[in-house]
Parts: structure tokens; sequence; C-alpha cells
């Protein structure tokens, strides 16, 4: 699939989400409490069940809850529910909004997953039904999440495939380069029931 069709398809998500409410999560690198080096994100729609987990907007916006059940649609009472400030950084490294909009990173290639509850006949129209957008930003050093101070990695995809280079040091020096591994793209895993969500994974090769 070429850049311009990736664009397109793109763009086509774009205008059906619109119209839609989202919750954007940033994560970041930096421990400084900054928020400043963004490596990954992901938007999700407002009210949706995803990962036993439903997520809303406070009517002012400034608040999200986050409530858990022990069923995968989402029935009965919630388990419990998490209440998170929008704006600021929380927990240093993350920070949240309620959005009408998604709006990627532009300066650089980009990792996507699409989760959607399109079935398989509806497959690979996966802008139907979206519920879940993840982006990643690649060509910069990650720390990695279980050991950060230790071990980090840097991600760079293109058209055909995306790549992990692991490093045994948390700002990635070449002479700690422990392995590297490609894999193909895009990837699309649908599925035919509605009570599991079909995916899309791509290279988004930004118009530089």
């Amino acid at each position: 699939m070429n850049r311009k069709l990736f664009s397109v398809l793109l763009s086509i998500i774009l205008i059906s989400v619109v119209k839609c409410g989202y919750i954007h999560l940033q994560m970041f690198s930096d421990s400084d409490g900054l928020c400043n080096n963004l490596f990954m994100g992901s938007y999700v729609l407002e009210g949706a069940c995803v990962d036993n987990i439903i997520i809303e907007c406070s009517p002012d916006q400034k608040t999200i809850i986050a409530k858990k059940y022990e069923s995968n649609e989402c029935l009965g009472t919630p388990l419990g529910k998490e209440v998170l400030v929008t704006g600021g950084c929380v927990n240093v490294t993350s920070k949240f909004e309620c959005t009408q909009e998604i709006d990627l990173p532009q300066g650089v290639n980009t990792i996507i997953t699409v989760r959607h509850n399109s079935t398989e006949e509806q497959c690979p129209d996966y802008k139907q039904g979206l519920v879940e957008l993840t982006y990643v930003l690649t060509n910069q050093c990650t720390p990695n999440i279980s050991n950060p101070n230790k071990y980090a990695y840097i991600q760079t995809c293109d058209e055909t495939s995306y790549t992990e280079t692991d490093y045994k040091s948390k700002n990635c020096q070449p002479s700690t380069q422990t392995d590297s591994i490609s894999f193909p793209l895009p990837v699309n895993s649908c599925t035919n029931t509605t009570d599991s969500l079909s995916s899309y994974q791509f290279c988004y090769i930004p118009n530089f």
C-alpha cells in the first residue's frame, strides 16, 4: 500500500470520527514532570467498552471517569472507578484530555493501530466502528516501561514493516544494542464476533 493511499485512509478515519467525543491519552518518556517527550498516545471513543473499561468525560471536561467491569460487554455494576484530572501531567508521565478530533503528530512516521467493532463481512473497512486508535512515534529512544533506567528501544517503520531495536542502556547507546526484529505491515486482524474488537495496524507517513 503506497503513501498516498495511507493518507487517504487516514483522512477518511478522521472524517468518520470527528463527530464523536474521544479521550486522548498521551504518554511521555521524560521523568521531570514537564511532559515534553511524547512517545505514544491513544484516542478512545467516549462511552465505548474497551478491555472491560468505559471511559467518559465529565460535563465540564475537567475530569475523566474510568469504570471497570467484570464482563467483556461492561454490563452490570462497575467493579470500581478512577477519576483523572485533564490537562496537566498525571503521575509525571501521562496527560489526559477530552476532544472531538483526532490529531496525529506530523513530524515523524508513526505506527498506528486501529481497533474497531466491524465484523468479518465489513473488514478491512476498519473505518466503521472505530473505538480506539493508538499511535507510537518512531525514530526516538524510548525507555522500557518495565525497567526504564536500564533498558530502552528505538522503533522505525515504513509502508511494509516496522522494526524494534533493543538496547541495554537507557539512552540507546549503539554499543549496547542487543537485538533488532522486524514485523510486516500492514496487519489486519479481523474477527467475526461482536464481543471482541478487530484491529488494523499500519505505518502512517506524513507528507513532509
